[in-house]
């Protein structure tokens, strides 16, 4: 029968494979992040925007493989090596009481917001005024030749801490084209928004009569 290997090498072998779980999610980040922001690069402040990702993703990669690789690991260790289970008995509760309060407090921010989820099988502005709460405000935009109806709605809560309401874009037609549960951190939505020219603010009975025009007449009143 093989002989246990002490308690320190599992210890050290657990530290390596944890830094290399950081690493491989750091890198993974960092692919993912870099086009984005090298479409900054004619910003004067573009080496200091980049520096920022750089920490902002290693602090972020940190988080990710403490709360999904170093917490589930070591309390698997301690519950199979029986060396650890008794005098690691108290670490091991405390590791699962906070993975249980992250798991909790994660599964709570993701039901909040797909509380702001559009209901299915309601893709139209006409559906939204009978199934969602009434919209903070409405705006009309217009882009690529066609005019828009931007629907804000409301803003996912309390354990959620978002940078904005919702976002539902709605074509002239009053078709959902796209949205988003949360608005001031960028997205697709956020982004079409931006380029868009704004004609301004309109109320609900306004953003359904002009559903109901011609495509040329909206954004006229």
């Amino acid at each position: 029968m093989p002989e246990k290997p002490p308690l320190d090498i599992v210890d050290r072998r657990y530290q390596q494979v944890t830094f290399l779980a950081w690493i491989v999610i750091y890198v993974w980040s960092i692919v993912r992040a870099i086009p984005s922001v090298l479409e900054q690069r004619g910003d004067p402040m573009f080496l200091a925007l980049l520096a920022f990702v750089f920490m902002f993703l290693a602090f972020c990669a940190a988080m990710v493989t403490v709360i999904v690789f170093a917490i589930p690991l070591r309390i698997i260790l301690n519950l199979v090596l029986a060396d650890r289970r008794r005098p690691h008995l108290s670490e091991t509760v405390f590791l699962t009481i906070v993975l249980v309060v992250i798991g909790g407090y994660l599964y709570e921010v993701h039901r909040e917001k797909s509380r702001l989820a559009p209901p299915k099988g309601v893709t139209t502005l006409s559906g939204f005024v009978d199934a969602m709460p009434s919209p903070r405000r409405l705006n009309l935009v217009h882009k690529d030749s066609r005019d828009y109806i931007v629907w804000t709605g409301d803003s996912s809560g309390p354990w959620d801490v978002p940078s904005g309401p919702a976002c539902y874009l709605f074509d002239h037609t009053g078709k959902l084209v796209d949205w988003q549960p949360v608005t001031g951190d960028g997205g697709r939505v956020e982004e079409f928004i931006a380029t868009a020219t704004k004609h301004g603010e309109v109320s609900l009975d306004q953003a359904i009569e002009l559903t109901r025009r011609p495509p040329n007449s909206v954004g006229h009143f």
